[in-house]
């Protein structure tokens, strides 16, 4: 699994902040036994249209972590 994190908040100082990098990265190593762990918090933050993106690249996702924006952990709080 290859994982893309934000550049804009969590991650300033990372190179691969796009879901386009990590496919690529993919298609590079040409075995269906790597593939991207598409991450919704940070690739919504960094991309917006993640629906969009998803379609796009799903030949090279293999899993899918998601989390609430802007706060990865928002969606583990309680609301009242």
């Amino acid at each position: 699994m290859w994982s893309c994190f934000n550049s804009k908040v969590d991650h300033k100082t990372t190179q691969g902040d796009r879901t386009a990098f990590g496919a690529n990265i993919i298609a590079a190593v040409g075995s269906p036994r790597v593939k991207l762990l598409y991450d919704i918090y940070h690739m919504q933050i960094m991309e917006g249209d993640v629906i969009r993106t998803i379609r796009e690249h799903a030949s090279h996702i293999g899993h899918f972590h998601t989390g609430g924006v802007p706060d990865a952990m928002s969606w583990m709080t309680p609301r009242s």
